[in-house]
């Protein structure tokens, strides 16, 4: 096991303890919202959970290996920062249909 590995595996595991603690804590905060959106499975968040998970690790091993240029760095950091954007926007999105439909007294 390299250098990245471990650290991407310490690291995770601390991230995942950090959230049970939470989670435990917290009777708000679920788990399973990673993953599903108003009780169902979204295909949206698994692939974006997987590709923040593989992008990261890649980072990370780039870096210890010495290869990572500032153009790569940049186009990480704006996929999160585009992806962060769109998440809020397509959240507020989705909101603002909900509530106009419970006002209407139809769901979508």
């Amino acid at each position: 096991m390299n250098l990245s590995t471990a650290l991407f595996i310490i690291i995770g595991l601390t991230a995942l303890w950090f959230v049970y603690s939470m989670q435990r804590n917290n009777a708000a905060f679920d788990y399973a919202d990673f993953l599903m959106t108003r009780g169902h499975a979204d295909p949206h968040k698994l692939l974006l959970l997987m590709g923040g998970v593989v992008s990261t690790w890649v980072i990370f091993h780039l870096a210890l290996v010495d290869k990572l240029t500032e153009g790569v760095f940049g186009l990480y950091i704006g996929a999160v920062v585009v992806n962060a954007g769109i998440q809020k926007g397509v959240g507020l999105i989705r909101d603002t249909r909900w509530s106009e439909s419970e006002k209407k007294g139809s769901y979508v």
